[in-house]
């Protein structure tokens, strides 16, 4: 339900967004660690879930892991594959571990442009904790990424494959009268990244719509290009979530390559199971 109206958010927020700024489509949370208690704050209008849900026990805490300190070592030596070499736009970097491997992660990501194009690498320590590797991403040319800049991600543990799932929006303008909203299951396994698109929904405003009708058209598709109602394109995350454990993704983002800044990110990152409804 919370995902449904957090999807209406973001359809009714779209076109605000080609006016904001890149904090406009960060997620603004706040997460007491390690709580029991409920806590409530509005959807972000970057399609991140709030943290109005109650965390029953942590899955994921890096702070778990015993050669942490070690790993972040490994990541700040290997410092030149990682940092941003485009200063005309932010880049911002986060330690992860999204496969629960025990081998952390470090994601650069980016925002460029007004179409609100993201860009983003991950590396992954090796076995051997002393050096860092790219995952295996295959990408074609132009194709839209998910918006992973944010502060918290749903998510789900899929048990028949192991893998746990994050359900990411794409936000895209095209022109201040055209926008995509692209919905992405997204995954790290065997050092191997998979992002799937399960659907997506296109929006045009008609500036010359009389003001007795609807000035936008909202066209609703699936991932097999064929159209489909809203109600079915509100359900898509609904339904690839079916049978497996929910969770929400927090994560902790820095502007800075600091080793400091880079343990504080660890602190922040876990996966948590929610039981909001």
């Amino acid at each position: 339900m919370k995902r449904k109206l957090l999807l209406a958010t973001i359809l009714l927020t779209m076109f605000s967004l080609s006016a904001c700024g890149e904090n406009d489509k960060k997620a603004v949370i706040s997460v007491a660690e390690n709580s029991t208690e409920s806590s409530s704050a509005a959807y972000a209008k970057d399609g991140s879930p709030d943290a109005e849900a109650t965390v029953v026990d942590s899955e994921i805490h890096l702070a778990n892991i015993e050669n942490l300190d070690e790993q972040i070592e490994a990541v700040q030596r290997n410092y030149e594959l990682w940092i941003a070499k485009d200063d005309i736009y932010p880049y911002y970097y986060a330690i992860t571990d999204l496969d629960n491997n025990g081998r952390i992660e470090i994601i650069s990501t980016t925002e460029q442009g007004t179409g609100f194009y993201t860009y983003t690498d991950i590396y992954e320590v090796n076995e051997e904790f002393l050096a860092i590797e790219p995952v295996n991403w295959e990408k074609e040319l132009g194709e839209s990424e998910p918006d992973i800049y944010c502060d918290s991600w749903f998510a789900a543990y899929d048990a028949t494959t192991d893998t746990y799932e994050y359900y990411l929006y794409d936000v895209l303008r095209i022109s201040v009268a055209e926008n995509y909203v692209i919905n992405n299951v997204f995954s790290l396994k065997d050092g191997i990244v998979t992002n799937k698109c399960v659907g997506y929904q296109h929006a045009l405003i008609n500036e010359e719509a009389p003001e007795d009708e609807p000035s936008t058209t909202m066209t609703y598709y699936d991932e097999n290009d064929e159209e489909i109602s809203e109600s079915d394109y509100v359900d898509l995350f609904d339904k690839e979530m079916e049978g497996k454990e929910e969770m929400i993704l927090y994560l902790g983002w820095t502007t800075e390559p600091s080793t400091d800044a880079l343990r504080d990110s660890a602190e922040e990152f876990s996966v948590v199971k929610s039981i909001a409804e």
